[in-house]
């Protein structure tokens, strides 16, 4: 059964979930307002997101056969009718891997990693391993155009078929960037980042400063401000 982890001593998400493996693209930390607090909210108000380790998400591994997209252990081709609008969740971490799931069974982006970053986020459609749709949705992460195109990429490796696929993805880095600048302006802004832990009911204190519009997110390493 899973559980409510990821949250370490420090406030910050466990180390990677491919541990000692290379990474083969570049990931993106979840949001710190949107993101992490939205699961340390579910923590505390009993509506938790229930963090996977490694032996239990292996059930929501995919991988493409013949061009269809089925699950590594069932065999099944993945089919997401019984979606919540006929599409499932989907990450791909930096090693490549791929995981989907309903959002009955596993309720946000983060709990497939346990809170860790990802490659790529959003939601898919899938007709018995055909693949339709391909979305960038994902309030956790929101993860800009390029994120995406990595897991096109990965996709075309395994000779998936994404002939009858329709994409729509986000904007890039740099128009995410552009959009901000152009309504915060470029102003440095003093920021002390409260975050509390509900197991220890400590409050950790991230200071420094900032861009006024640019997005905390959450890295094994530590936090970073980015543009996007």
């Amino acid at each position: 059964m899973a559980r409510p982890g990821g949250i370490s001593g420090h406030g910050l998400v466990q180390g990677p979930a491919g541990k000692g493996q290379e990474m083969a693209y570049d990931v993106i930390g979840m949001l710190r307002v949107g993101g992490l607090q939205k699961d340390l909210n579910g923590y505390v108000y009993g509506d938790r997101t229930l963090y996977l380790n490694a032996q239990e998400r292996a059930q929501y591994e995919v991988d493409a056969h013949a061009g269809k997209l089925r699950f590594n252990k069932s065999l099944a081709f993945v089919d997401t009718a019984d979606g919540n609008s006929k599409v499932y969740l989907f990450i791909m971490t930096g090693e490549g891997a791929i995981f989907m799931a309903s959002q009955n069974t596993v309720n946000h982006h983060s709990a497939f990693v346990s809170g860790n970053p990802v490659a790529a986020a959003g939601t898919i459609k899938v007709e018995l391993g055909l693949i339709t749709l391909i979305t960038s949705e994902s309030g956790h992460y929101q993860p800009p155009k390029e994120f995406l195109d990595q897991f096109m990429d990965e996709l075309k490796k395994r000779n998936a078929d994404l002939s009858r696929a329709e994409l729509t993805f986000g904007a890039t880095k740099a128009t995410n960037k552009q959009n901000r600048l152009r309504k915060f302006g470029k102003t440095k802004i003093a920021d002390v980042t409260t975050l509390t832990l509900p197991s220890t009911n400590k409050v950790l204190l991230d200071k420094g400063s900032h861009y006024e519009g640019q997005l905390l997110r959450i890295y094994p390493e530590g936090v970073q401000w980015k543009w996007y």
